[in-house]
């Protein structure tokens, strides 16, 4: 409470004393309802502060570890693949040029995969994470037991790369702290407060660790404080259950806006893939199609296709919905798909052809050699699904049709 007073005149002459009483309390709560605002607000400008700088630093690193890894390995596999090509002009065998040519394409190969896993844009995020759990297995030695229903994934892609880098980064402290080679990875959809949400716990029995020691010390961008932050700004939370000696549980809790979608009802239309009816072959030039992004591959594609008397380039495609638009106008015999083009990738106007005009035959072409992808394409429709860096031969063996039968059954 505050007083106030103040004198009452009537013209000059002093006639009396005006006083107010003034409640104060609303006005200072107000007041610190503003004070605790701010401290809200100077502690997550801290917050963000220091995980930009963290970021800036872990970029940095990763700059440097990719440089050391073009610069050590595929710079040298590449010189090593030049000197040798020198010797291959003196009439020299260019067995140890492919053998060159073939590590860094595998080198390459590799890096792209970690990088950018082309699974994230593919698969639900169960099959993601089974992926992943493959993939740490092959590089790390790890291996990861996921428990995760097909029904169950994230609203959209930013939602799947998101709990996808999280696994990733807890699975990576598995494998550089735990002192372990099992862990598990269980995703549960759950309801919070009348909204759905997917929780997901890592587990290891491996050294375990003191959780609040390792949270006031943030590594990388990803580490546990980080993951603890991003996550309590959308809603989120971690808990970690550990104790030296003991192993490690992780549980985060995401308010996905998605929910248990029940049964997949995406599948493709077509079980396996569909055989070119007998007795319907080109009887001139076989007629060829050719779909990929990459306008120099587009062009090696076109140059052995026309260097074949029996074969008939008709047209090229840079992405799918091109290529669903020329298979319709130009009707090809074989449609060769790159499977990883912007907007309609391969897989997806592998399915729409195949529904539309069974009786075009489409080759898959990757950089991948995954089993997944394979079996992705063949289930769209695809008759063959071949390495980008396989030999031309069985390129060429496919487009004629000469390969066995069993080659185009439904798997």
């Amino acid at each position: 409470m505050r007083v106030e007073s103040a004198p009452a005149r009537d013209e000059d002459r002093l006639v009396g004393l005006r006083c107010a009483v003034i409640d104060m309390s609303e006005r200072q709560r107000a007041f610190e309802r503003v004070e605790e605002a701010n401290r809200l607000l100077n502690r997550k400008t801290a917050e963000l502060r220091e995980l930009s700088r963290q970021l800036i630093t872990i970029e940095h690193r990763e700059r440097e570890r990719l440089a050391g890894l073009l610069h050590d390995h595929l710079q040298q596999l590449l010189v090593a693949a030049k000197l040798n090509l020198r010797s291959v002009g003196q009439g020299k065998s260019g067995h140890e040029v492919d053998d060159l040519l073939d590590q860094s394409i595998k080198l390459s190969r590799s890096l792209v995969t970690e990088l950018a896993p082309p699974v994230l844009h593919q698969k639900n995020l169960a099959e993601t994470l089974r992926w992943l759990a493959r993939w740490t297995g092959e590089m790390y030695q790890l291996e990861v037991e996921v428990e995760a229903s097909d029904s169950i994934d994230a609203a959209n892609q930013e939602e799947r790369v998101l709990l996808f880098e999280i696994v990733r980064e807890l699975l990576m402290n598995v494998t550089r702290h735990a002192r372990t080679s099992k862990a598990s990875v269980t995703v549960i959809p759950e309801r919070r407060d009348g909204h759905g949400g997917i929780r997901i716990l890592v587990t290891d029995d491996g050294v375990g660790f003191q959780p609040q020691t390792v949270l006031n010390e943030c590594e990388s961008c990803f580490g546990l404080l980080s993951i603890k932050h991003r996550l309590s700004w959308i809603g989120g939370e971690i808990k970690i259950d550990s104790a030296p000696g003991k192993g490690c549980r992780i549980e985060i809790f995401y308010p996905s806006r998605a929910e248990d979608q029940g049964p997949d009802v995406t599948k493709p239309l077509r079980k396996g893939p569909v055989p070119v009816p007998r007795g319907q072959e080109s009887a001139g030039p076989i007629r060829v199609l050719i779909a990929d992004d990459h306008k120099i591959l587009r062009q090696g594609l076109a140059s052995i296709i026309n260097s074949e008397p029996d074969l008939e380039l008709v047209g090229e495609a840079k992405d799918g919905r091109e290529a669903i638009e020329l298979a319709r106008q130009l009707s090809p015999d074989i449609v060769i798909m790159d499977i990883e083009m912007p907007g309609t990738n391969g897989i997806d106007a592998t399915r729409t052809i195949a529904a539309e005009k069974p009786e075009i035959r489409v080759i898959g072409l990757s950089m991948h050699t995954r089993e997944d992808m394979e079996q992705a394409m063949r289930a769209a429709g695809a008759s063959k699904y071949l390495p980008k860096d396989g030999p031309a031969e069985d390129l060429l063996a496919a487009i004629r049709g000469s390969l066995p039968d069993t080659a185009f059954a439904g798997k």
